[in-house]
């Protein structure tokens, strides 16, 4: 069973982006998040989109927005 599932936007996802958050509920993912690398945004899914600033893992680990959005620059740029 997965503990995670982390989506990142493209275009062609945007349209998709809700079916699939409702389709990792019910397999019973319990962490769901959706990263848009264009609008620089972070959201969770709780039975609805919500933006947050950073990740916040069920096994208390924080990961910060500003990190993620610093390596995924690192690694467009590589």
């Amino acid at each position: 069973m997965l503990d995670i599932a982390v989506e990142i936007l493209s275009d062609d996802d945007k349209r998709y982006i809700r079916e699939k958050c409702r389709n990792y509920e019910i397999v019973g993912i319990p962490q769901i998040f959706v990263l848009d690398p264009e609008a620089r945004t972070i959201s969770v899914w709780n039975h609805g989109l919500v933006e947050v600033k950073d990740l916040a893992l069920a096994n208390g680990t924080t990961i910060a927005g500003e990190t993620i959005w610093q390596e995924f620059e690192r690694r467009m740029n590589a």
